[in-house]
């Protein structure tokens, strides 16, 4: 392991301060999302002449139409809230509300200031999880209604493993897979200036 991944290595917060972080953010996330939610299905409702009923916990293949179109729009809210509170936010304030809240910091790895673009990478790794999770179900229930439950299940724990493994294997770096793509590095407020002085040389 070359000396800048041990630096990072060294400065980059442990794994329960951001899971806590996300935590903490997933009030605001919930808020944010059933605003959405809410105009969205109105705009559907009026746009398309369609109903939209809330998803609920049950096998996609039980899925009527109006089920069927709120999955979706808690999909694409669920998108649109990620882009705002985890891209744009963390490019203005350094790191997710929750993460700020713990007193986490997002720099480069040089230790400057982040970009929107960088942020961007990171929520964009994270959204294509999420899509791991919530697309098998919806493709092959909606499609292939009853009878597909069993299918639709396997493909859900497949899911779900591949996404466990990507969001918390670290790398020697200490980061997980979206923050070492887009450059990011987790520290400490009060250890910008530390880090920022000892990775300069590097």
């Amino acid at each position: 392991m070359d000396n800048r991944k041990q630096i990072i290595k060294k400065y980059t917060v442990y794994r329960w301060r951001l899971f806590l972080g996300t935590l903490l953010g997933l009030t605001i996330y919930a808020i944010l999302m059933y605003i959405f939610y809410f105009l969205f299905s109105g705009l559907w409702e009026a746009i398309s002449g369609t109903a939209v009923e809330p998803p609920v916990i049950d096998f996609m293949s039980s899925y009527d139409k109006p089920a069927q179109n709120g999955y979706w729009i808690f999909v694409c809210s669920a998108i649109l809230c990620g882009l705002l509170l985890s891209a744009w936010l963390p490019s203005k304030i350094g790191a997710s509300l929750g993460k700020y809240l713990l007193g986490v910091c997002y720099v480069d790895e040089s230790g400057k200031k982040i970009s929107l673009r960088q942020t961007l990478i990171k929520t964009l790794y994270n959204i294509l999880l999420f899509l791991a999770l919530a697309l098998p179900g919806p493709i092959i229930g909606f499609s292939m209604g009853r009878g597909s439950e069993t299918a639709s299940l396997g493909l859900l724990f497949l899911a779900t493993a591949v996404v466990l493994y990507y969001a918390f294997k670290r790398d020697e770096s200490g980061r997980t897979l979206s923050y070492r793509k887009s450059g990011l590095v987790p520290i400490s407020r009060k250890d910008i200036q530390s880090f920022k002085s000892e990775i300069t040389p590097i």
